[in-house]
């Protein structure tokens, strides 16, 4: 069995006698244009997940807008003359009586 050691500076001798990598010239920027917007319509293209969210967020701000809306009209202190207020006699700790009224035609 080889020690660690001697497999390691073998692997070191090996990577010394590799030849050298040639250094390799920028990329133009053309070519690096071309390739990001390439990139760029792919992800676009290929997410069906993304015009899902932007779905979800459209419907998350339309909710928030007519919550909002409901909120300034019932703050606004529209009230229409026709509405009768149930609770207009009695003060805030009593409790809410109920009555009910049965037409005599169906009592037995």
């Amino acid at each position: 069995m080889n020690d660690p050691e001697v497999k390691l500076n073998r692997l070191f001798q090996a990577a010394r006698s590799a030849p050298a990598e040639e250094t390799a010239e920028p990329m133009p920027a053309h070519l690096k244009t071309r390739i990001l917007a390439h990139w760029r319509s792919e992800g676009a293209r290929e997410s069906g997940w993304l015009s899902l969210a932007s779905l979800f967020r459209r419907a998350l701000a339309c909710a928030t807008l007519a919550m909002l809306v409901c909120l300034v009209w019932s703050y606004m202190g529209y009230s229409d003359p026709n509405v009768v207020e149930f609770a207009s006699g009695q003060d805030d700790d009593a409790p809410a009586t109920i009555t009910i009224e049965v037409p005599a035609e169906l009592m037995p």
